[in-house]
């Protein structure tokens, strides 16, 4: 259930009136992926050119460093508007104790870059995952219109011929934009239909 109150929470974010950006290493997300991507390229993240070229409509991937980690980097962006709305850092690990590790350092970091911020354990693929809600002003509950969006922490797995490979995810979305490409998506395919009242999203929060 709270990984459904999650995705509820955002598509809702943008009719509840948040209006302020997340931001990932200091780059918000927002406007076009090209803008986005010459922020991204001044600190050393360059596109992966060769995927790119076939890579999904709304999809582009970067390779560069996130917090001293080689890393590969996805932002994701409305097709039609080329408005960013979410970005994805990770990192390969070399075996699961130090993915673990790596975890928890991420963990202690996140918690500690934001002051305004509510903090959710939780449990992805039966492995300990950690949300970041960042907020406008300091809070103890978690206000819909006073959250900017959040920052998901997790470990993945890829099983293979070679074995198994871990990684960590650091996955930031911007509620408001993130909300802006789900309706346009919905009205797109003909989808379009009531908004989910806030009040039925407060009240299972807790479930």
């Amino acid at each position: 259930m709270k990984k459904i109150f999650t995705i509820l929470f955002i598509l809702v974010a943008m009719s509840a009136g948040a209006q302020q950006h997340l931001s990932m290493m200091d780059m918000t997300l927002d406007g076009t992926i090209d803008n986005f991507q010459s922020m991204m390229e001044t600190r050393g993240i360059f596109p992966d050119e060769e995927y790119n070229a076939k890579a999904p409509a709304g999809l582009r991937l970067y390779e560069g460093f996130y917090e001293g980690y080689v890393s590969t980097f996805r932002i994701f962006f409305n097709p039609q508007s080329k408005v960013v709305y979410r970005g994805k850092a990770t990192i390969k690990g070399s075996n699961l104790g130090a993915t673990l590790n790596l975890y928890a350092t991420m963990k202690n970091l996140l918690k500690n870059r934001y002051e305004n911020a509510i903090c959710h354990d939780s449990i992805m693929s039966n492995r300990e995952s950690l949300i970041v809600y960042v907020m406008t002003e300091k809070t103890n509950e978690l206000v819909l219109d006073k959250c900017m969006g959040s920052v998901n922490l997790y470990i993945s797995v890829s099983k293979g011929n070679s074995g198994t490979v871990y990684y960590l995810n650091i996955e930031f979305t911007d509620f408001s934009n993130y909300s802006q490409h789900t309706e346009a998506t919905r009205n797109r395919l003909g989808l379009g239909g009531p908004r989910i009242q806030r009040k039925e999203l407060i009240g299972n929060k807790n479930e």
